[in-house]
């Protein structure tokens, strides 16, 4: 028991060096202690808000979908006319103390009459890749909204866990008193003195566990806002 404990103790870092965003190799050390604190500074709508505004890769969808917009505008402005203008200067003679400067300007306009199926493939392609890329965004900025609101269930899953642990464990602890009281006085034997110690064993070791799994969801919270190097001493602090 105690080996599987410890090999799930090293995935539990393993699962927390992800979530902040190093690497998975690196060994932590867990100095500081990190009791039970409500999430209170943080509300799910100023998650998603946060979510909207700091996750790289809904910043990288938008640039993309940015981008496919200016593609379109760049095709459909092919069909405009285009001008453009030289010009020219130099001295020409037989010898220097003799020449005289000359120079030309010249103006071009031109119409795209001959390229109306090209320049209309190539809107039709931009049309695609704009609408694509409209659709990987609206369907990413969904699943980050998604994210937030699952690991804000998580949260709270995991806050009812710890409380209703933390209850088990007080009445296991009374419950272990009044056992030894009973012994004391002669009305009771060990039996039920061993066993209430091994009820409040089991209440530590649910609590313990339910305590882990509510900061790994305020973990999950801060991963699914992209801040989680930033906000992470923030949400695992008591208050």
């Amino acid at each position: 028991r105690l080996t599987a404990e410890q090999a799930d103790y090293a995935k539990q870092k393993i699962a927390l060096a992800r979530l902040i965003g190093l690497p998975s190799g690196q060994d932590l050390i867990l100095t500081d202690a990190m009791p039970y604190a409500p999430l209170e500074n943080l509300t799910l709508e100023q998650a998603i808000t946060l979510a909207s505004h700091n996750r790289s890769d809904l910043k990288a969808a938008e640039a993309q979908m940015h981008a496919a917009e200016l593609f379109r505008k760049a095709a459909n402005a092919e069909r405009y006319p285009t001008l453009g203008l030289g010009a020219d200067y130099g001295v020409i003679g037989i010898n220097p103390a003799t020449s005289h400067g000359t120079f030309s300007v010249t103006g071009q306009l031109r119409f795209p009459i001959w390229a109306g199926g090209r320049i209309h493939g190539d809107i039709e392609q931009a049309d695609a890749t704009l609408q694509r890329r409209r659709a990987e965004y609206e369907d990413l900025r969904a699943r980050v909204e998604a994210d937030v609101r699952t690991a804000y269930l998580d949260l709270t899953a995991a806050a009812d866990q710890v409380r209703v642990s933390q209850s088990r464990r007080e009445l296991a602890e009374d419950e272990l008193v009044q056992a030894r009281d009973r012994f004391a006085s002669g009305v009771a034997d060990t039996i039920e003195v061993v066993q209430a110690q091994e009820a409040v064993s089991s209440a530590e070791q649910d609590y313990i566990a339910s305590l882990s799994a509510h900061n790994l969801a305020k973990a999950s919270v801060a991963r699914a806002t992209g801040q989680a190097e930033k906000i992470m001493r923030n949400l695992l602090r008591s208050q």
